[in-house]
């Protein structure tokens, strides 16, 4: 895009008069014929809406971030002039949302957007969020010679809020420029005379209004002319009312020079009030008929902004249905091509996966038999575990802490663990006898002059309906708990603990011996124990560096599942 772009935009939208050169990455900005036509178009008072037409087009198409910030801030500048503020805050923020503060190409433009945020706070009386926007503005401006505009549109916002002694001082901190024009001068004096009298009632400002009322006609200035007749007619409107009226007359005359609607309504305003009696009622019929026809303008250009930018999303959508349309056929036309490919290459697939299937058939076969093997081999370990080797240590502590045993009880319970033994390889029949009573039978056996057993709970309603298996699992790891209390615990007292909840059997173990440490490692008995537990579907818990001795929860079902 061309150097000559950004410096109009800037032009327009800090609303200075003194140009300074931009930075050279502006010329590389690309070119856009939507935004040369949107110029060309905004050039004229009467094509405005075919401006935000091309403008919003670049928005729409452009793929560079700050070309269509740049549009949507010329967008923003053109509803400010139709009074759509709410339309102004949704093109700025749209365009603030592309750019970024940390690229310098980027802050001419994030300045003008925030000061079009500004303008906007201002036509809705929002005074103190125009003071913040314009605030940003000069913030992120890196030209000083365009501040002053901003400055200046925080004196008119406070101003604007009725707070005459802070916009007073604001204009007062505006330095005029070394090459001021007599078109600045002039402003610069009816702004301060004008506040400095409503600041200070008492104040004419009169010399200053007519100074530089004086200064505009020498310079042609006709919008400043007519902004000094309407200072003019203000201050006049208080005490002298034919004054007033020469003024607000000469203001409208100005106005319909300079085709200014809003001086003309603001003229017409003016002359409803100081008119004389018989000619009021003739300028108020004016202002209401053109108040009227700019309202209906500016509702007429609000809805031709929205209807461009609903026309504009409704042929996007429409082209995006159009492009999926394309796509789908486009689909459907690989997808015929690929049932062909696919076709040929069913068999082959078909072909490999029975290979493999079959091969995977027979690996998985031979890892279930010798996972039923191992299985078998670990039952069978188990079972000469629990019946020879805790029976052997049971009658060895028999005999060890008895002296008076009896032999043919001795000899009695040897010769079951050899039929037992003979037979270790098929499950033996269930036992009649009450689960808790062998339980007692397993446990008392352990009991010595120098470690006392005691079992608590263990009644017939904690073994009502609990399966066999479940019993004969539990008789494996009471022995288990015990031969191991009895190898390496060195516990003086100990307690079996056996409750019911429903269809849960709890057995606390607990003992005033070593204890577990916090890194203990469990050894083949108690591995044992937790490995019958998982199986029936139960939990073990060990505590661990418990200072009173061990603690073992076991929590099993009733029944197996």
């Amino acid at each position: 895009m061309k150097v000559h772009h950004l410096l109009l935009f800037i032009l327009l939208a800090s609303s200075c008069v003194k140009k300074e050169k931009p930075d050279s990455s502006v010329s590389q900005m690309p070119d856009s014929p939507d935004f040369r036509k949107a110029e060309y178009f905004n050039d004229s008072t009467n094509h405005k809406d075919s401006a935000f037409y091309y403008f919003n087009n670049v928005t729409e198409n452009s793929k560079d971030s700050l070309l269509v910030a740049m549009a949507f801030a010329y967008m923003s500048m053109i509803q400010n002039e139709a009074g759509d503020y709410y339309g102004i805050q949704e093109s700025a923020l749209a365009g603030i949302q592309l750019l970024s503060f940390n690229r310098p190409e980027h802050l001419y433009c994030l300045a003008s957007l925030y000061n079009m945020l500004g303008r906007s706070n201002v036509g809705l009386g929002e005074y103190d969020e125009a003071i913040r926007h314009y605030k940003t503005a000069m913030s992120y401006q890196p030209y000083e010679g365009y501040k002053n505009s901003y400055r200046n549109n925080i004196a008119v916002a406070l101003r604007e809020k009725g707070d005459y002694a802070a916009a007073l001082k604001a204009f007062a901190e505006i330095q005029p420029a070394a090459d001021e024009s007599n078109t600045d001068k002039a402003r610069r004096i009816t702004n301060t005379a004008s506040l400095r009298w409503k600041a200070t009632r008492n104040f004419n400002p009169v010399p200053e209004l007519q100074q530089a009322l004086q200064i505009r006609k020498e310079a042609a200035d006709k919008l400043g002319t007519t902004a000094s007749y309407n200072h003019l007619a203000d201050f006049y409107r208080e005490n002298n009312r034919d004054s007033a009226f020469f003024y607000a007359s000469a203001m409208y005359e100005e106005s319909m020079e300079t085709g200014n609607t809003e001086d003309r309504l603001d003229a017409l305003r003016k002359l409803t009030s100081v008119a004389p009696v018989a000619e009021a009622r003739r300028y108020f019929e004016a202002y209401e008929l053109l108040n009227d026809s700019v309202q209906a303008a500016r509702n007429a250009a609000k809805n031709q902004f929205a209807v461009i930018r609903f026309e504009s999303e409704k042929n996007r959508a429409e082209n995006l249905l159009l492009q999926e349309d394309n796509a789908q056929k486009k689909l459907q036309l690989f997808t015929q091509r690929i049932i062909s490919v696919s076709i040929g290459l069913a068999a082959l697939l078909i072909t490999v996966l029975a290979i493999w299937w079959s091969r995977r058939k027979k690996h998985e076969q031979e890892q279930k038999a010798k996972a039923l093997i191992k299985e078998n081999q670990l039952k069978l370990s188990q079972k000469i575990h629990d019946t020879v080797a805790n029976g052997l240590y049971r009658m060895m502590s028999e005999m060890e802490h008895n002296e008076n045993i009896d032999k043919e009880k001795l000899l009695d319970r040897i010769e079951e663990m050899y039929e037992r033994s003979r037979d270790i390889s098929y499950d033996p029949a269930d036992s009649t006898a009450d689960p808790g009573d062998r339980i007692d039978k397993i446990l008392t056996s352990f009991a010595t002059d120098q470690t006392k057993v005691s079992v608590v709970g263990n009644q017939r309603d904690v073994w009502e309906n609990v399966s066999s298996g479940v019993v004969k699992e539990l008789e494996q790891v009471v022995q288990e708990l015990a031969v191991n209390m009895k190898k390496h615990s060195g516990a003086r007292h100990v307690v079996f603990h056996f409750s019911r909840s429903q269809d849960r059997i709890h057995l606390l173990y607990k003992d005033d011996g070593n204890g577990f440490k916090a890194n203990f490692q469990k050894g083949n008995g108690l591995t044992s124990t937790e490995n019958r537990i998982i199986k029936i579907g139960g939990e073990t818990t060990f505590t661990p560096d418990t200072a009173n001795g061990a603690e073992i929860k076991i929590v099993v079902p009733t029944n197996l599942k």
